[in-house]
């Protein structure tokens, strides 16, 4: 049954663990997001070529899922590919945050990105869809 409601289906343990897992991969995920849109903000706000940037960054480490779904709004403006709100963003990072808090684990890295989504709602942008944080991190001497 569950084949027909889901592509990937994973046992990730006990009562709980697949919430725990789908918070475990959202946090990494839309941080990853996060972190491209910011170092792009960046590196476009010093007149960096963004398709150099773009192809370095795809050929590299930084390479993967999250990438190509930021690549097309740093490329043309484009966010057709992650239309995910950074509303919902925080709201899925809060829930991990709290997740971890509740074990005891460390999560400061997990801690800046759900103050940077946080800092981008009160400035009145949690409608926008992640790949804008790409403009939305620009600094205002850019």
């Amino acid at each position: 049954m569950l084949k027909t409601f889901a592509e990937n289906i994973f046992v990730a343990g006990g009562p709980g663990s697949g919430h725990q897992l789908k918070l475990i991969h959202n946090i990494i995920s839309l941080g990853t997001v996060t972190l491209i849109a910011e170092v792009a903000a960046c590196a476009i706000s010093d007149g960096m070529d963004v398709e150099a940037m773009v192809d370095c960054l795809r050929k590299g480490g930084a390479g993967g899922a999250a990438l190509e779904r930021v690549a097309p709004y740093i490329l043309e403006g484009n966010s057709d590919l992650l239309r995910f709100t950074i509303a919902n963003a925080y709201k899925d990072a809060s829930y991990y945050t709290a997740m971890a808090n509740e074990l005891g684990a460390t999560q400061k890295v997990a801690d800046a990105v759900h103050e940077t989504l946080g800092d981008l709602i009160e400035r009145g942008a949690g409608d926008a869809f992640m790949p804008e944080q790409v403009k939305l991190l620009r600094s205002p001497q850019a």
